[in-house]
């Protein structure tokens, strides 16, 4: 695994083959503050990622689809710490369902890094991608 040395954050929606949608939206220049990661929500067009991170550093995070049946289908997640891949999931859901994780114990979250969610979920044979996002650990 590759640890990245800065981070970009850059808007993009995946809209290839998806009938009227807009094209990508994409900003090059980078995204100067960070959100806490406390309480935060990244939305995107099929719904939104939400991060809390409480005060023993325990960090959860939730993928919601709206409308919540866009949650069944073939899911592949993403979670980096800093640029560097801490976990994954891929999965097939038939019902609806928010797929979802959280850190303590066994991976104990430092203060002050960088956290990321990475989701792609196809549902119905359309291809739903989340926004790249961040927030820094408290």
């Amino acid at each position: 695994m590759k640890k990245l040395s800065s981070v970009l954050i850059l808007t993009v929606t995946l809209a290839a083959g998806i009938t009227g949608c807009q094209p990508p939206v994409i900003i090059t220049s980078p995204q100067k503050i960070i959100p806490s990661c406390h309480f935060v929500e990244f939305p995107w067009s099929a719904g939104y990622i939400a991060v809390q991170e409480n005060s023993q550093h325990r960090i959860q995070w939730g993928v919601v689809m709206t409308p919540m049946t866009l949650s069944i289908g073939d899911w592949t997640i993403l979670v980096s710490l800093n640029g560097v891949e801490i976990d994954s999931k891929e999965k097939t859901y038939a019902t609806p369902y928010v797929p979802h994780a959280s850190y303590y114990k066994n991976f104990p979250v430092p203060s002050g890094e960088v956290f990321s969610v990475t989701a792609e979920v196809i549902s119905g044979g359309i291809a739903y991608a989340s926004v790249p996002n961040a927030c820094k650990t408290m």
